[in-house]
């Protein structure tokens, strides 16, 4: 019988369940994850399925900008932005044409229902984790 070398192997998961204990390093940019431990075989099989997608540290200043930029463009103050709310910050902040193509590829992006809208949640996390605009220059284009 062949005896298994088990060697640990360190990575970060990303989930959406805010229950799961985050881990940050003291890198310069301030990284966290939740770090798990992978075992694998000789074989380098792994033995526990794992990723490695790193969570992006987040500025409040940020998130409180991109907070009242969506309230400024829910315009029918339903709680999202629908595709003509959601075109009409794109060429208020940034002076472009919004087609339905890029406003469906964003909803799947922050992981939002098209049909349903843009929750403020979701446009937080457009400006934060996937850094589509600036929330900030955005917010002070808004203002004038």
């Amino acid at each position: 019988q062949q005896q298994q070398n088990h060697q640990p192997l360190s990575t970060t998961i990303v989930s959406d369940d805010h229950d799961l204990p985050l881990v940050c390093d003291d890198s310069p940019d301030d990284s966290c994850g939740i770090e798990v431990e992978v075992v694998m075989d000789d074989d380098n099989d792994v033995l526990l399925p794992s990723m490695s997608i790193p969570i992006p540290s987040v500025d409040p200043l940020i998130q409180v900008a991109a907070t009242q930029v969506f309230e400024m463009v829910d315009q029918n103050h339903d709680g999202y932005l629908h595709y003509e709310e959601t075109q009409l910050l794109a060429k208020l902040s940034e002076d472009y044409d919004l087609d339905r193509e890029a406003y469906h590829s964003i909803c799947t992006m922050v992981g939002a229902e098209s049909d349903k809208g843009l929750s403020q949640e979701h446009v937080v996390k457009m400006y934060t984790h996937l850094r589509i605009g600036d929330a900030t220059a955005d917010l002070q284009k808004l203002h004038s």
